[in-house]
C-alpha cells in the first residue's frame, strides 16, 4: 500500500512538473512565428528554442492545461532623463528598441490569453493589431508606448473581461492611436484601469457618456488627447468607484462639470491645463477624500469657496495659474 502511495505521488509530480514546462505543440509554434517575425537585438527571446516553452522568457502557463496565459515582453531597457529644473521630474525617457518590426497574428492561436504586454517596443509603422479583439479571456492589456498608429478597431469592446487597459502614447512619440468613437469602451464593463493618454480623440464628443458606463473603473488616465467636448451633466453619474481621475492638457473651454462633485471616492483628481474657465466648482468640497488636487494652468476665476476646507485628508493643492482668490 505504502509502496503504491509513493508511485502515485511520483506519478503525480511528474505530471505537474511536465504540465508546467511542456506547453501546447500549435500555441508553441503559434510564439516562434511571433520571433521569426520580430527584430530580437537584445536577445529578449534568446530562450525561445525547445520544447519547454512554459520556462521561455516572459511565458507562463496554466499548470493543468499546459496552455500559455501570460505573455510579458515589456522593454525594460528604458533610461530615465531627469529635468534640471524640477528635482526628480522626468522630462523623457530614452528607450532601446526592444523588440521591432511587427506583431504576428500567429498569437491568436493563444487562446487562453489573459495577459498581454508588449509596450515600450517599437513597432512604429504598424497599425492597431485588430486580432487583439479575439482574445476574450484577456484581463490585463498593455500596449503603451509602442509606436502603433491607426484606427482602434471598435471590436476591442469584445474585450468584457479587461481589467487593465493601457495603450499610453506618450507626446514624443510621432505615431499615435487614433480613435474616432468611443462606445465600444462601454461594453468593456469590467474594467478598472484605462490609461489612453496620447491617443486621438479629437472627433469624440461621447466619451464621458462611454466611459460612465463603467462602474467598476478606478483610474482614468487621460491626456495630451485633443478633447475638447466633456459633458457638463450627466443624467445618472454610474462610474462613482473612481479613485483617480487624471485629465491633462485638453482644450475643453467651459467650466468644471457639475458631476465631478459625485466622485465622492476619488483620492486624485487633476484637471492640469484644459482650458477649464470660470468659477471654482463649488461642489468639489465634498469629495472629502481627496488627497491630491490639482486645477493648475487654467483660466479659473472668482472666490474659492470655504467648503475646500472641508477636504480634511487633502495633502497636495495646486491652483497655479489661474484667477482665483480666498483661502
Amino acid at each position: 500500500f505504502k509502496m503504491h502511495c509513493f508511485s502515485t505521488i511520483l506519478l503525480l509530480l511528474f505530471i505537474q512538473t511536465f504540465s508546467a514546462t511542456c506547453c501546447i505543440e500549435h500555441e508553441r509554434d503559434a510564439m516562434l512565428e511571433f520571433k521569426a517575425d520580430v527584430n530580437d537585438e537584445s536577445s529578449r527571446l534568446a530562450s525561445w528554442r525547445g520544447e519547454k516553452c512554459c520556462n521561455w522568457a516572459g511565458i507562463r502557463c496554466n499548470n493543468r492545461t499546459s496552455r500559455v496565459v501570460k505573455l510579458n515582453l515589456l522593454n525594460t531597457n528604458v533610461e530615465p532623463v531627469r529635468s534640471d529644473y524640477y528635482e526628480g521630474t522626468i522630462d523623457y525617457w530614452i528607450y532601446h528598441p526592444g523588440l521591432t518590426r511587427k506583431i504576428s497574428p500567429s498569437l491568436l492561436f493563444l487562446s487562453d490569453l489573459k495577459h498581454l504586454d508588449l509596450s515600450w517596443n517599437n513597432f512604429s509603422g504598424n497599425k492597431f493589431p485588430e486580432f487583439i479583439s479575439a482574445f476574450r479571456n484577456l484581463k490585463y492589456l498593455n500596449l503603451s508606448n509602442t509606436g502603433l498608429s491607426g484606427m482602434i478597431h471598435p471590436q476591442l469592446g469584445n474585450l468584457s473581461k479587461l481589467l487593465y487597459f493601457d495603450l499610453r502614447q506618450d507626446y514624443y512619440f510621432s505615431d499615435f492611436i487614433l480613435s474616432a468613437d468611443t462606445w465600444w469602451l462601454s461594453n468593456m464593463r469590467s474594467l478598472k484601469y484605462i490609461d489612453m493618454s496620447g491617443v486621438d480623440f479629437k472627433d469624440s464628443n461621447n466619451w464621458v457618456q462611454s466611459l460612465n458606463k463603467l462602474s467598476s473603473l478606478e483610474v482614468l488616465v487621460l491626456s495630451f488627447n485633443d478633447l475638447t467636448q466633456i459633458s457638463n451633466t450627466l443624467t445618472l453619474v454610474n462610474f462613482t468607484s473612481l479613485r483617480v481621475l487624471h485629465l491633462s492638457d485638453q482644450n475643453f473651454n467651459t467650466t468644471i462639470p457639475n458631476w465631478m462633485g459625485s466622485l465622492h471616492s476619488l483620492n486624485v483628481l487633476i484637471l492640469e491645463s484644459c482650458n477649464l474657465v470660470g468659477p471654482y466648482l463649488a461642489t468639489l468640497g465634498k469629495l472629502k477624500n481627496l488627497v491630491q488636487l490639482d486645477l493648475s494652468g487654467n483660466n479659473l476665476n472668482g472666490t474659492i469657496p470655504t467648503d475646500i476646507r472641508n477636504l480634511s485628508n487633502l495633502v497636495q493643492l495646486d491652483l497655479i495659474g489661474n484667477n482665483l482668490t480666498g483661502l
